[in-house]
């Protein structure tokens, strides 16, 4: 397995973000592509994508306040 690269989230990466988290859970949890939209552009929320060879492998969605900070979601297809 090639080395993994981190990096943020952009627009253009959302539909893949949308079909890993529709891979990593059932239909009943996994976030619409609305909710998902929202927290992405919620403020106080952070993207950090995990690649390798060019492909996403992974993500984690967090939120953040003043006081406070939680782990949205956190998917990482089975391959890596």
């Amino acid at each position: 397995m090639s080395p993994i690269h981190l990096r943020l989230y952009r627009p253009s990466d959302f539909e893949t973000l949308h079909r890993i988290d529709q891979a990593c859970f059932p239909p009943d949890i996994a976030y619409g592509r609305l909710e998902l939209k929202s927290y992405l552009r919620s403020a106080g929320s952070h993207c950090l994508l995990a690649e390798a060879d060019g492909n996403i492998g992974g993500f984690i969605l967090t939120a953040r306040s003043r006081e406070t900070g939680h782990i949205i979601t956190l998917d990482v297809l089975e391959p890596y």
